[in-house]
């Protein structure tokens, strides 16, 4: 009796489910999107990717840098931002603001931070590199740190009034391009400063060379980086050069090839082989060289510890870049034999009478 109610049952059910099917004729099918439902549905996603990317902010500056890949250097470009603007917007002097950026006592309290590219959620403290307000940033123009995700950053520099940007070394390619959002705040006003790096590789050095200085120098083998001072003509080369400053000149170093090596890897100079062509560091290596170590009018010349020896001479070429134009020098590196200053010299004595 009781399996016949069962069996009722479920015949009843089976009739409301044949029932309800006639009034959807898509229950037995997937249901077809009507245009006007697809046009809802990209209007949605338009807005929530518009919301995503909104940037919270009273005041957008937008900037873009251009960066030389550097395998070796942290160096990019210097942006000066307007923060005239930013002052305005929070009602104070453009003083007042450098003086709370850099948090001097009793300037007015700004508060600095990032703006993140995938989330646009506000992120980070002032700072997490050396200067008062800036971050390093990641491919995706997230806020990161140091090491292996890191693409560029950002230094506030509040003496200078500028941001560096500048890259990790070894990770920018070709083309890529890397947005990021700085930010300020003051009481409830909120200044975004969005800039976007583009890294491209140096191009071809064209620049004629206006004049050669043909110098030479002796070192002796050395087991430290230590450096020998050599001199130049500065005159001839600011004069040369059309400049009135060294400030703004670029170093370059010839290669073996005959081609620019641009990318100056001890700060202002190169590594050059036993060739005395541009190389790198390590066992081939034999000097280097660099220039603001010294007086104005002179070169610094280093060299790998124990990888010279007596009887060597090789030329490097060495030059400075301005205006288009180039001052080579042609430095003739001899290395001679280690003399000590306490060593009597050969020979007998000669006793030398002097009139009173």
């Amino acid at each position: 009796m009781k399996s016949i109610y069962l069996y009722i049952i479920f015949i009843a059910l089976f009739a409301v489910g044949l029932s309800s099917c006639s009034d959807n004729s898509d229950f037995w099918g997937l249901h077809t999107l009507t245009q006007e439902e697809i046009d809802e549905i990209a209007r949605q996603e338009a807005e929530k990717e518009a919301q995503k990317n909104k940037i919270n902010a009273d005041l957008i500056l937008e900037y873009s840098v251009d960066v030389v890949i550097n395998q070796t250097l942290y160096n990019g470009a210097t942006l000066v931002v307007e923060m005239n603007k930013i002052a305005e917007l929070f009602g104070i002097t453009e003083e007042q603001l450098i003086l709370g950026i850099a948090g001097e006592s009793g300037a007015p309290e700004i508060k600095g931070f990032g703006i993140l590219g995938t989330t646009h959620a506000d992120a980070g403290s002032m700072t997490n590199t050396n200067a008062p307000w800036g971050h390093w940033w990641d491919k995706n123009g997230d806020i990161t740190t140091w090491g292996t995700d890191a693409m560029v950053f950002a230094e506030y520099n509040t003496e200078d009034k500028q941001f560096a940007i500048g890259q990790y070394p070894g990770h920018l390619v070709e083309g890529q391009t890397v947005k990021f959002i700085e930010c300020l705040k003051y009481n409830e006003k909120r200044a975004a400063v969005v800039i976007t790096v583009k890294a491209k590789t140096a191009g071809a050095i064209t620049a004629p060379v206006i004049n050669t200085q043909e110098l030479s120098i002796n070192v002796t083998p050395r087991s430290s980086y230590d450096q020998d001072p050599l001199k130049f003509n500065l005159t001839q080369t600011m004069t040369d050069l059309g400049i009135s400053s060294m400030d703004d000149i670029k170093f370059l170093g010839v290669k073996e090839d005959g081609s620019y090596a641009q990318e100056a890897v001890t700060g202002t100079g190169f590594w050059y082989d036993m060739n005395g062509f541009v190389g790198e560091y390590g066992d081939n290596a034999s000097v280097y060289t660099t220039y603001g170590d010294f007086e104005d009018d002179e070169i610094g010349i280093g060299q790998m510890p124990d990888n010279l020896e007596e009887g060597q001479s090789f030329t490097i070429r060495y030059a400075f870049l301005a205006n288009n134009k180039i001052e080579m020098f042609r430095i003739t590196v001899n290395v001679i034999a280690y003399e000590d200053p306490e060593t009597p010299p050969a020979g007998t004595p000669t006793a030398i009478e002097k009139n009173k």
